[in-house]
């Protein structure tokens, strides 16, 4: 297995898979009303409000649901939210320590 790819409960996730997936819910469910969006990995998207604080909700139990992991309330800070970068870097920190 790559450096880069991490067993989830259900099965192998890499980062490419993780940022895909991130991106598509981003922009097919959240940003739905922003047809000429073009997600980056470093898109600040609370920021450039491409999501708002709701749609937030929506994503931590997307991605929970998807990974099978779960966002401690502690962990709710803007920081785990900035970009798709840092919500996948979250993932991959909560998947590596499966205990949390």
């Amino acid at each position: 297995m790559s450096a880069n790819t991490t067993i989830t409960k259900n099965n192998t996730i890499t980062e490419e898979k993780i940022e895909k997936m991130l991106k598509e819910f981003i922009t097919e469910e959240l940003a739905y009303d922003q047809p000429d969006l073009v997600l980056t990995n470093d898109s600040k998207i609370i920021e450039q409000r491409i999501i708002d604080s709701m749609d937030i909700f929506r994503l931590v139990r997307f991605v929970e649901d998807e990974v099978g992991i779960v966002w401690e309330p502690e962990e709710f800070v803007l920081k785990n939210f900035a970009t798709v970068d840092h919500i996948k870097a979250y993932i991959l920190r909560k998947l590596a320590s499966p205990d949390d």
